[in-house]
């Protein structure tokens, strides 16, 4: 996979993973970034994200794949736990 060049698009992404997931935290966030984007093209574009929950002084950070088609749809094709 390569890293991302597009930061706008990464955001946005990002935000589609975290709305789309049906996974709940085990805690309350304050804040949210993407840490870490990266792209594969296939058929379509693989993100693969890691993003950063910050609630107080705890950190959580988050894996997210999401799959972008030709056509512009994005399917979350998986959200996990807290990852290194």
């Amino acid at each position: 996979m390569a890293a991302v060049e597009d930061v706008k698009e990464v955001e946005g992404i990002g935000r589609f993973a975290v709305v789309s997931t049906t996974r709940k935290p085990t805690h309350t966030s304050n804040s949210k970034e993407c840490s870490k984007g990266e792209t594969q093209i296939v058929e379509g574009i693989n993100y693969r994200l890691t993003i950063r929950a910050i609630n107080g002084e705890l950190i959580h950070n988050y894996e997210a794949l999401v799959f972008k088609d030709l056509k512009g749809h994005k399917n979350l094709v998986s959200f996990l736990g807290t990852v290194a």
